[in-house]
């Protein structure tokens, strides 16, 4: 995840631009870089590396106006933002992924254009640059070109034909507008212009700006209709504006799971059949990992042994970060109950210090994980391991301080479904306390299970990361009950982060 900022004004905002970006660093990247204009020439600074290495350098650049710049995900100095179009007179940044990049580019080779780096940034500048030659004004350029793709982005855009100005635009990705005095914002991210104003319009999805030091506006890219914003006042500190309003940071992480699907799944099919087409001419493969990262591996090295799988999970998983959003809400309050029902640091109330996380199958590298994050933050005991595991040792730690949390498979994988059973049937004939998910209304299960956290209509193989999100909200709002610092939990030189 990357971010963006711009900066429309007259004064010298390059301080306030570099100080934006460092605001920025959280979202993580690899390379950063600005633009400035005087009013009669163009500076960009880019490279790889820490934002004060590479930026401040550019301090030296004085009576600037306009400047837009970008934290990135490449990994070269040519692949790194901002890029400028073949005939200099259009800067551009930008934040997300464009699907049908490769095919735009084609045109505009044909017709001449050249290419300094392997991003589809630089093919959208230019698409501006050759649409302009049509339409000779910025804004219509700018808004056919933003027609002519397809994928999730936020862009900033510079023109030296309207150098007064900033235009952007926002699909699936981040974008808020800082009105100032004297001076307008567009960030990522709140906290990117906070220091200097309070107010903020969040951009919804296909809705563009055009900002002058003084002025803005808001329209619509479909329709072109004026949008009436709605501007917000931010309340919240440096630290509470990086967290989007929302508590802490795992919190926020948790509920940006979906543009996090919609990224990982915007990899390109060329790109994915050339790692495909290494793995198949292979002899052996292996999937390596630490931590979290290991039950990624397990968890693909699952899928990769059940090969009818793959081609199911690419095809529903874009479709499933829609509904990740509704899942989430929806089962806040269930899952918050279940907290509140285990988790105390009142001695006068129950709470459950032991925990058995299990899972057979594919459910086992979800289980890990789920055991990881619990133990993580709340400071807990708890163990993931594959429910088949139990007969072996494990059942003999069953009592009423261990309670067990099994991750169930869909009833229309029978057998799974059927051995996983039985593994909690062992538990319950024991007086073990039983969490799993499943079919609320389900009498087998009903008649062993403690609490069960129902799954939604969703495709079966979407299950394990339905589970796994649950997972990691039963674990944040235990830690919170227990006061525990969520984010920077003791002993670990880092932050929480989720799958």
């Amino acid at each position: 995840m990357c971010g963006i900022s711009a900066v429309a004004g007259y004064e010298n905002v390059t301080p306030q631009l570099i100080s934006s970006l460092k605001k920025l660093e959280y979202r993580g990247y690899d390379s950063c870089g600005i633009f400035v204009f005087d009013g009669t020439q163009g500076f960009i600074k880019k490279n790889i590396g820490e934002t004060r290495r590479t930026l401040e350098q550019s301090a030296a650049i004085s009576v600037l106006r306009t400047p837009v710049g970008q934290r990135t995900a490449g990994v070269t100095q040519k692949n790194a933002h901002p890029f400028y179009s073949n005939d200099k007179n259009f800067t551009l940044v930008h934040n997300g992924i464009i699907d049908n990049f490769r095919d735009l580019k084609e045109i505009l080779l044909k017709e001449g254009y050249q290419f300094e780096s392997e991003t589809d940034s630089e093919v959208f500048v230019n698409l501006v640059q050759k649409l302009y030659a049509e339409e000779q004004d910025t804004e219509r350029a700018f808004i056919r070109a933003v027609k002519l793709i397809k994928g999730h982005y936020a862009f900033a855009l510079f023109s030296r034909h309207e150098p007064t100005k900033i235009f952007a635009v926002k699909k699936d990705s981040p974008l808020i507008l800082g009105p100032g005095n004297g001076v307008n914002f567009i960030a990522s991210d709140i906290n990117a212009f906070l220091e200097w104003t309070r107010d903020a319009v969040i951009i919804n999805d296909d809705e563009y700006i055009v900002a002058s030091n003084n002025t803005y506006s808001v329209r619509s890219v479909l329709t072109g209709e004026i949008i009436t914003p709605r501007i917000i006042s931010v309340n919240w500190d440096s630290q509470e504006a990086q967290k989007g309003g929302f508590e802490h940071f795992m919190l926020k992480e948790i509920f940006e799971q979906p543009q996090t699907v919609r990224h990982a799944m915007s990899v390109s099919a060329d790109d994915i059949a050339k790692v495909g087409k290494l793995i198949a001419e292979s002899s052996q493969n292996s999937f390596l990992g630490v931590g979290t990262t290991y039950y990624v591996a397990l968890y693909g090295s699952y899928l990769f042994a059940k090969n009818n799988e793959l081609e199911k999970q690419e095809r529903m998983l874009y479709d499933f970060a829609g509904v990740i959003s509704e899942i989430i809400n929806t089962q806040s309050g269930t899952i918050l109950k279940l907290a509140e029902k285990y988790i105390s640091d009142s001695p006068q109330r129950r709470h459950i210090s032991n925990w058995l996380y299990l899972g057979k199958g594919i459910y086992h590298a979800i289980a890990l994980e789920a055991a990881l994050k619990m133990k993580e933050i709340t400071y807990l005991h708890a163990e993931g391991m594959s429910a088949g595991f139990l007969k072996h040792g494990t059942l003999s730690l069953v009592d009423q301080q261990m309670a067990t949390f099994f991750f169930m498979p869909d009833e229309s994988d029978d057998a799974l479904y059927r051995s996983t059973l039985h593994a909690l049937q062992e538990v319950k004939a024991r007086n073990g306390i039983v969490v799993c998910f499943g079919n609320p209304e389900n009498e087998k299960l009903i008649a062993v299970a403690d609490d069960i956290i129902p799954l939604p209509k969703v495709e079966a193989a979407l299950y394990p990361y339905y589970e796994l999100i649950i997972a990691q909200l039963f674990a944040y709002y235990s830690a919170t009950r227990l006061k525990r610092n969520v984010d920077k939990p003791r002993n670990l030189a880092k932050s929480v982060t989720v799958a």
